[in-house]
């Protein structure tokens, strides 16, 4: 049960403060649906929790068999989604590194949460683009409305429409290695179309550094993982152990 609660509280925290690495790499109703389904998740955890919780006070075997049944159900299913991803690893690395791609292409300067995101994820990771500086050559952020992504979204510097007729494309400051601020960030921003990207400017991928973000820390979702399943394996143990012992003490009383 407080498993459930901390999946619930998880999902709720997701809803209302979106996380910069998710809110990049899907919709919004991609997004939602999922919390969605993470709140769901929670509360038949909590459900099942309860209901083992009840049925060891009341000693009702019909509780605890309940009990039983559905977490033995929730073990099933989680390793049913272990073996997909795993199965399907290949296909999700390259489904998020086009998804990153099509976010630097279309949304950057025009969706404000997928900017902020790309930010962060630029900021943080030391990346640049989608597969490389070069992706913003033909992003919305330089070939858009300029009125829009300068005026409403704070675009600091010469519009990428600008830029482009002079033979430059514009990347967002949060591809330096630098602080934003420094002068050599502020002069390296502007990219020419043909020749070498400065130092300054990050030359992996977001896509890749995500994918590699991912990777590095999947030992945390596996520790995570494995610790709720053992937990439920005790509890199946547990539950199957009080369910014999009840219905062997209304035998006897029985008889």
């Amino acid at each position: 049960m407080i498993i459930g609660l901390a999946v619930l509280g998880l999902a709720l925290w997701l809803f209302f403060d979106t996380f910069h690495y998710l809110q990049v790499t899907q919709t919004n109703e991609e997004y939602y649906r999922g919390t969605y389904l993470l709140m769901g998740v929670g509360i038949l955890m909590t459900v099942v929790g309860f209901l083992g919780c009840v049925g060891a006070c009341r000693e009702s075997p019909c509780m605890l068999g309940t009990f039983f049944t559905l977490v033995l159900l929730i073990i099933v299913a989680e390793i049913a989604s272990i073996v997909w991803i795993h199965m399907n690893r290949e296909k999700l690395r390259q489904e998020l590194k086009d998804t990153v791609s099509a976010a630097v292409r279309v949304d950057y300067g025009r969706v404000l949460p997928r900017t902020e995101a790309l930010d962060v994820i630029q900021s943080q990771l030391k990346c640049c683009g989608g597969k490389g500086p070069r992706d913003w050559a033909k992003s919305f952020y330089n070939n858009g409305d300029a009125n829009k992504s300068g005026v409403e979204l704070g675009v600091s510097g010469i519009t990428g429409a600008v830029a482009g007729a002079v033979g430059l494309f514009k990347v967002p400051e949060s591809c330096c290695t630098t602080e934003p601020e420094d002068a050599a960030c502020q002069a390296s921003v502007q990219v020419p179309l043909s020749g070498t990207v400065t130092g300054v400017i990050s030359q992996q991928g977001c896509g890749d550094a995500l994918v590699q973000f991912l990777e590095d820390h999947v030992w945390v979702v596996i520790s995570v993982v494995s610790s709720v399943m053992v937990v439920e394996v005790l509890a199946l143990m547990i539950a199957l152990s009080l369910c014999i012992t009840v219905m062997r003490s209304e035998n006897e009383y029985k008889a």
